[in-house]
């Protein structure tokens, strides 16, 4: 199950088909690109909880050809944060997580609007980050739950399966990539983390051909080992 980014604000699941195929393709498993509502229409926590239902919905069909219990989770900046609330809720609800979870460039902490980069104009500027908070996370007292912010979930070492995190040097938000990385290794989780020189939030989109491969390389051998499985049922 893949989710598409887009700053909780851009409704087009079609930007991570190039993803969806590789994945397939590559790792021989099935890929679900489900769609969810964003802002203004709709607010936190609104699509973490579509997320959720759908998640849910994989691993109970039972009249489609996979095995819902070998679930694996992936998704890109927004996406990747859902990706992660899933693995929470499933964990809240005492319900089975997925078997591994491929993030890319990931948000993890909703109330920072102060991000920098080295760049002059990076994907992610400070009018970005306010803009979304703005039209997705309006009630600012909510945007340190856990849920909005997986940064301030205690218990989020526990709660998340084996973990690729992919992020670039670049981008605003690579720091707490690679402090989401170190906190998994710390508790004993599978992680591994990569960090592209030169490139900023959206290169898994770009135009760096060779970046783009790795990257797409990456998380299907990683999916495709880290216990996932399509077996027909």
């Amino acid at each position: 199950m893949h989710m598409h980014g887009g700053g909780f604000v851009n409704r087009y699941p079609e930007q991570d088909l190039h993803i969806a195929r590789h994945l397939a393709v590559e790792s021989g498993l099935t890929v679900v690109l489900p769609d969810y509502d964003t802002a203004p229409r709709v607010q936190y926590p609104v699509a973490e909880e579509q997320m959720l239902d759908v998640a849910r919905w994989v691993q109970n069909a039972d009249d489609q050809n996979w095995d819902g219990a070998a679930l694996a989770l992936s998704g890109v900046s927004a996406g990747a944060k859902l990706a992660i609330n899933v693995c929470q809720q499933l964990r809240r609800a005492g319900l089975p997580g997925p078997q591994a979870l491929a993030l890319v460039v990931p948000v993890i902490d909703v109330t920072r609007t102060d991000r920098t980069s080295s760049i002059r104009r990076p994907a992610i500027s400070p009018f970005v980050q306010r803009f979304v908070g703005w039209a997705y996370f309006p009630d600012v007292a909510r945007r340190r739950e856990p849920l909005a912010s997986p940064l301030f979930d205690d218990t989020l070492a526990r709660v998340l399966p084996p973990t690729l995190i992919l992020t670039g040097s670049n981008d605003t938000l690579a720091p707490e990539g690679a402090a989401l990385a170190a906190t998994l290794r710390a508790a004993g989780t599978r992680v591994e983390y990569n960090e592209y020189p030169g490139a900023d939030h959206d290169f898994i989109a770009g135009r760096d051909r060779p970046v783009i491969s790795d990257a797409l390389d990456r998380m299907a051998t990683f999916l495709a080992t880290s216990g996932a499985r399509d077996v027909p049922q």
